[in-house]
Order: structure tokens, then sequence, then C-alpha cells
């Protein structure tokens, strides 16, 4: 009456799947088949509209008060038909999002993207299994890759117990393969996976001797009644309603963006965060240990550069704590809004949150470690090349913090992932930047000391160690210019070009010669650690590389320090 527009929906009266769980840790075997197969009529109208939904779990699905059931939240629903969107913004729930939607590549996102978010939202309710004690995709994918698929979570086969139908067991089982390739690709071919095996319901297997730990093995308490037939049910009418008044949750709501959860530090690390004056809490840092290390590289290493030697015993002498982590794009925006004059550096479209922060230069990092100072009230800074080395090494004496082969799984890097065993594990190698720690740690517990991003440190670039000093400080003098290396040793240098290091030939090639010829020797400032387009020998704990400090790159970031009382 006074042009006024309403959006109207459907009122749904009952609770959540995952306050439901909360009381009752399962679904009764009936209930259980009906809430499967009443979200694969609802993701088949979704489906059939070229859209996926991308963030099924508990908290997204009502029960009514008659039992049925309504898939919500539609906020990351995307459309994804041919090649309509070259990328998606990175929207996930960890434990619940497959392993391709840690990409941003819609090609790779599809309905068994869906598919798998539905199996493991179904695995919770027959398995009793907690959403705090589900493995999220990398970790699955990290673990089979590994050959150890007895860490990965127990197939629903053999961990339900309750007189489910086996049919639904491997209807679930399916959904959740790592490998998208390997899962249902439509409705229809789900639809024939549930229902294989029409005869009679075999017994479920033993419970496995380990069957203790109810949490790990979905063991929920003594086994209920045995199901009958599961009832089929005809409310395609009601589905379509569901869905279409959720779409329209979509625009009213929008969306929310998660980050995935890192993996856990190990023990005994001592760990604290300082308060800031604006509120909140600054980066995660860990307290080193002092002591001394052997820095730089043996003549013999593999893939050694001159400027890694000659090798010398440093001592750590200064009480340091380190970041756990790179900073993040979460951190460094809190510093962005609270300064003014200070940019906002672009994430390439890779999202932000708990990624490491990237297209930010040395000078960058050093104006956000002395905000952080003015914060706490503690003197951060950007670490020396030699702590940055010392805390890389972890103790000890191999080109990587693990051994000396890259190995698979362990970084970031052009060459760290790939194919392994037929699982598609290359999910951030060569493409993007990773959420930081997703790998596991070194044996101080710290993330991402080697790929992901490389890091800048305090120290001006000399193409030797000689007269560098032994104590940890900072070598901020009399830098040289990377020209004066001999032609296999000259790289590094802003990336005017897809190659990863600039050799001889290029750089007399270019003006960027010329530009380097003429910035004085102070001028260049020293990163470290490799990259996530790095191959794999710029991550070795002693590999070197410089460049202008006012330099911004997709694959610079850092981490800080903070200096401890003695």
């Amino acid at each position: 009456a006074h042009g006024t527009a309403y959006l109207v929906l459907e009122y749904l009266s009952g609770e959540t799947l995952s306050k439901r769980l909360q009381r009752t840790k399962v679904l009764p075997p009936a209930e259980a088949w009906r809430l499967f197969t009443e979200m694969l009529s609802g993701l088949e109208v979704v489906h059939r509209q070229d859209y996926v939904h991308r963030d099924i779990k508990p908290l997204n699905i009502m029960l009514r008060e008659d039992g049925s059931s309504v898939l919500l939240d539609f906020g990351a629903a995307r459309q994804v038909v041919g090649q309509l969107s070259k990328s998606i913004t990175s929207l996930l729930t960890p434990g619940y999002a497959p392993i391709e939607q840690y990409d941003s590549k819609a090609a790779d996102v599809g309905p068994w993207s869906d598919f798998y978010a539905l199996g493991v939202t179904a695995y919770c309710c027959v398995t009793g299994v907690s959403e705090g004690a589900l493995l999220d995709a990398t970790t699955r994918m990290l673990l089979l890759s590994r050959g150890e698929a007895e860490q990965d979570m127990r197939p629903a086969i053999e961990a339900a117990r309750g007189g489910y139908d086996r049919r639904l067991l491997r209807a679930i089982d399916g959904c959740m393969k790592v490998d998208g390739r390997k899962r249902p690709q439509d409705v229809g071919a789900l639809r024939a996976l549930l229902g294989e095996g029409s005869g009679p319901v075999p017994p479920n297997p033993p419970p496995r001797p380990d069957d203790s730990n109810s949490e790990k093995s979905g063991m929920t308490g003594p086994d209920s009644p045995q199901e009958t037939e599961p009832t089929k049910t005809d409310n395609g009418w009601a589905q379509l309603f569901g869905v279409c008044a959720v779409l329209l949750l979509f625009v009213v709501y929008g969306s929310f963006q998660t980050s995935p959860e890192p993996i856990p530090p190990p023990a005994g690390l001592e760990v604290f965060r300082d308060t800031l004056k604006d509120g909140g809490e600054g980066p995660e840092m860990v307290v080193l240990l002092t002591g001394g290390f052997r820095m730089g590289s043996p003549t013999g290493e593999e893939d050694r550069y001159s400027d890694e030697g000659p090798q010398r015993t440093v001592t750590i002498s200064q009480r340091i704590a380190m970041g756990r982590y790179e900073v993040t794009f979460a951190e460094y925006d809190r510093f962005v809004s609270a300064t003014s004059g200070a940019d906002i550096p672009d994430d390439e479209g890779w999202g932000r949150g708990s990624r490491p922060v990237i297209n930010v230069s040395q000078a960058d990092a050093k104006a956000y470690a002395a905000w952080l100072s003015t914060q706490t009230g503690k003197t951060y800074r950007l670490p020396s090349e030699s702590e940055w080395e010392y805390a890389a090494r972890a103790g000890t004496r191999t080109r990587y913090s693990w051994g000396d082969k890259i190995g698979r799984h362990r970084a970031n890097c052009d060459g760290c992932g790939g194919f392994v065993d037929d699982i598609w594990d290359d999910i951030w190698d060569n493409h993007q930047t990773a959420p930081v720690g997703r790998f596991a740690p070194n044996d101080f517990g710290l993330f991402d000391m080697h790929g992901n991003v490389s890091e800048w440190v305090e120290d001006a670039w000399h193409n030797n160690y000689e007269g560098a000093p032994t104590d940890g400080s900072a070598w901020t003098s009399d830098g040289d210019s990377p020209l004066a290396l001999g032609d296999s040793d000259l790289r590094g240098g802003s990336r005017y070009s897809d190659s990863r290091y600039l050799d001889a030939a290029t750089a007399r090639s270019t003006a960027l010669h010329a530009i380097y010829r003429i910035l004085s020797d102070s001028d260049l400032r020293v990163v470290r650690g490799g990259s996530w387009n790095d191959a794999p020998r710029y991550l070795r704990a002693a590999n070197r590389s410089w460049n202008s400090p006012s330099t911004r790159s997709d694959s610079y970031g850092f981490r800080i320090v903070q200096d401890l009382n003695p």
C-alpha cells in the first residue's frame, strides 16, 4: 500500500541438526535415512539449476517438528556451470569442506563437492563423532598420500553402530572420498550408490580392539534396535519450497567466510599473545631457547649457492619470541584500519583472514612491527637473518628442518605436492598462498618456515658471510650488490618474468641490470624461506635471496619477533 517491498519467508518451527546432535549424539537409523534422502532431493533441485551449496553442515540443516528437514543458508552458493566464473571465492567450514574447495578454481567445484559435505554430515549422524573431532580434508589428504590411512577417520561402514542400513553407510563412504573424481558426480550416481544391495541388510562387522575411544571410533554406546526398511518419503514440493526459501536467505544475509583451523603446535611450548591497547590480541608468539648453531650450508650441500658461506657458528644470546605463524591478513588489516596512510595490500583474490599477508614491502613490515610495539608496550621487530635461520633449522643441520629431501605435503611450493597414488593434493602449490598453519610445524613449534611466502628480515644483502656478526644481531651496514656474484649465483630480484631467478643474461638484457647497478650497496634487503611459487631448492634453510626494501610481491610476507627480558 505504501510502495514498500517485503520479503516473505516460510516460518520454520523446530531445531537445527547441530542442536539435535548435541543432545542425542546420533540419529536413529530411520531418521538418518530420511535426512540423507531428503537432503539429496533438495540438492537435486539446486544442482539442476547449476548451483552448488558449498556449506552443508549440521548447523545449516533445520529439522521441522514433523521430522522433515530443510537445507538453510545459501550464502555460499555459487553458479558453476561451464566456465561462467573463472574462480570461486574460498569459503568453507573446516571438517565439512572438500579438498577442492580450498582452491579458487570454479572448474574443480561441482555437485560432488556438496556430496562430500553431505557425507560428513551424515557421518556425524551415524557415528556420534563431534564436529571438533572431524579431520579436515587437507589433513586427510596428507595422511592418505603418506600411506597413513589408519590415522584417517574410520569408514562409516565400520564406525557406525545401531542397525544402520549398509546401503546408507556405503553411500556416506562414497561421498567422503578425498579425491573428488572418486565421489558420485551427480545425484543420479549417488542414488544408484544408495540403492546398491537391495537385499537383506548384512550385520555390521564386529568392533575393532580400539573401539574403547568412542569419539574417535564413532561408538555411541549399546546398539539400538535393528532398523526396519527405510521409510520412503514423497515431499518433493516441500523440498522445492524449502530450497526456494533459503535461496532468498542468500540475498538477505549474504555469506560468512571461515578459515581452516591450524594444526596444533607441539606440546610443551611457551606460547603467548599480548593484549593490544585498542582491544583484542596480537599475533601468537613462541618463546625460543637461546643457543648456538651452524649458519649457512656446507660446501657439498646439494643446490648450494656461494652466498650461503662460509659456514660459521652463530650464538643466539638474546632471548626472543618469534611469531608462530607468518603475519596474516587479519592481523595486518587491523593495523591498516588503525593507521592513516597505510596501504591496503592486495590479496590477489585468494582470500584474506588466516592467509599470510602478501604484497607488503620491508618498510610495510617494519611499520607493522612499530605499531604493534606501540599497542603492546613491548619491542617487536623483524628477525635478523641469523635469528630466522636459527628458528627455521630448529636444531637440525639438514637442508630442510625435516630432512634433506623436500618430500611431499610438508610445505607450499612449486614441487611440494602434486598427484601421489592417484590422490589429488595440488591445492596451493604454484597456485597461491595457503592459510597459515596447514603444514606440520618444526621442532620449535613454528609453522611455514619453509615456503608459503618468502619472509623479509632486517639484514642488508651481503654476497657472503665474511665479516658477518656471530651474536645473532642483524648485519645492516656495508651491503653488497648481487651483480658482483658469478653468473650461476645471480638470483633473486623482482618478479618481472615467470622465472624463479634472474640469470646474468636476463639481467644484462633488461633495465633491471642498470637499476641494480645504480642502487647503493645498502639498498637491498634479505628475504628468506622461499614461497608458494618457488622450486624446492629455494626453500632450503640456508637459501638466501634479496630485493629492494620497497618491493611488494604476491610471494613476499613476513613474521615478527619480540625481544624478551634476559
